[in-house]
């Protein structure tokens, strides 16, 4: 009786399905449902590629490979740019390849400046961790191997003035991304209008760039605003240094002296640094201060800056004054603590950062820019270093987008064990030179 019943339901549908009216209904739908996923994947598909292009761009940036730009279609990540060695290479790949979202990595427009080949670089193109053959056979496009390009190597020759607050840079770059990575390094204490780029780039490619030496010049140009220098005058002719310039004291004359010492050496330096003691140090107009050492808990400070020379605070208007004096206020002596090791903010840490966020949501000026720049002390190793303090960083901006301040409004970058305060030689120096700096800036 059941295989009866059974039956005549098969037929009921059978005699259904040959219905025009059911075969158009069948139709109809599998249309829609076409529609709706090429509807959905075109809204969805810039707003992925944003946010892979913003993920792979932060973190070579974090790990000091400014010079490199990133093109993402759908999932397939590409970068361009020069790299010095082929070890170089490979960890720019990996660092894309580890990124969210990311399923082909082709570096293949990547060039090495030393000229050397890469036997054991991983495959330009992998496919969600994969290897080069799976690249093939699950339908990619294949990608040709890297090639080492045969024009010469320039080595930067860079002239910079530093006067009133503002740098001041020009010369001639071989490639955009020369003159990226030089100009990227040198403004990261700058505030907006305190950088001058009179860098001058061909429309052609004729020459590389010896990338390692304009970042390791930019990293020199951004100390001279960072050591209190009033003025200052700098020429780099392919590894010579000629440097002048009037410094606060005998330190801080010292230090400029044993970094420039660092970029090029004795035989290729020609300092000539003045320590005046007459010379006056604006005072700061960001927030960071010294904590208390802890031995459960890393403590990143903020509050008033005494021991750090700053940049000169040219053109600040009222506004921004009074908005720097709300961020103190709701600091007072208070730490911004963390986790030791960690990017995890304390309790105490985390009513710091949400009273701060009180005092930025009244600001009234729209043109007001928070920059959060993120230091450790010197234990560890300097890239690691680097990288806890671009996540603390990235903590306290995260929280206080997440408590209503817009997050185009806030930068935050990390500097790693630079611009110390105090030496790194007792734990109460430690613990100076571990802080958050949060300053006010107009856009």
């Amino acid at each position: 009786m059941h295989a009866r019943e059974g039956a005549s339901v098969l037929d009921r549908l059978l005699r259904m399905a040959v219905q025009p009216r059911f075969r158009k209904a069948v139709v109809v739908c599998f249309a829609a449902v076409v529609l709706l996923t090429v509807v959905s994947y075109a809204y969805r598909r810039p707003v992925m590629e944003r946010s892979i292009a913003h993920a792979v761009t932060t973190a070579l940036r974090i790990d000091g490979h400014a010079g490199i730009t990133v093109n993402v279609n759908g999932r397939d990540v590409s970068l361009h740019g020069s790299v010095a060695d082929a070890a170089e290479r490979r960890s720019v790949i990996r660092l894309a390849q580890k990124r969210n979202g990311v399923r082909v990595v082709d570096a293949s427009a990547l060039r090495i400046l030393d000229g050397t080949s890469d036997p054991g670089a991983a495959p330009p193109a992998i496919v969600d961790g994969g290897t080069a053959a799976d690249a093939t056979t699950n339908g990619s496009r294949p990608v040709t191997p890297s090639t080492v390009a045969v024009l010469p190597v320039r080595k930067p020759r860079i002239e910079a003035t530093f006067r009133d607050g503002v740098l001041s840079v020009s010369g001639n770059a071989p490639t955009k991304e020369a003159a990226d990575a030089l100009l990227h390094r040198s403004s990261t204490v700058l505030q907006p209008g305190q950088l001058v780029d009179k860098i001058v780039v061909p429309t052609k490619v004729t020459e590389l760039a010896d990338m390692n030496e304009y970042r390791r010049l930019g990293d020199f140009l951004a100390l001279l605003p960072r050591t209190g220098l009033t003025e200052a005058t700098l020429r780099y002719d392919r590894g010579k240094l000629k440097v002048a310039g009037i410094v606060p004291d005998e330190s801080n004359r010292a230090f400029l002296e044993r970094e420039a010492q660092n970029l090029v050496g004795l035989a290729q330096l020609d300092a000539s640094f003045i320590a005046s003691a007459s010379t006056t140090v604006p005072t700061s107009t960001s927030t960071s201060a010294s904590s208390s050492p802890s031995t459960a808990a890393d403590t990143t400070a903020v509050g008033a800056a005494t021991a750090n020379p700053s940049v000169p605070a040219t053109g600040l208007t009222a506004g921004i004054r009074t908005a720097q004096s709300g961020i103190d206020s709701a600091v007072a002596s208070r730490t911004i603590g963390f986790a030791k090791n960690s990017d995890s903010l304390s309790d105490e840490g985390r009513a710091v950062v949400d009273d701060v966020a009180a005092a930025i949501v009244k600001f009234t000026d729209q043109t007001l820019v928070i920059q959060i720049a993120g230091y450790t002390d010197d234990r560890g190793s300097a890239g690691g270093n680097l990288d806890l303090s671009q996540r603390r960083a990235d903590t306290v901006r995260a929280e206080l987008v997440a408590k209503g301040v817009v997050a185009g409004r806030i930068s935050a970058r990390g500097f790693g064990e630079a611009d110390a305060v105090a030496p790194n030689d007792t734990d109460d120096n430690r613990a100076k030179n571990r802080r958050i700096q949060i300053t006010v800036v107009s856009s």
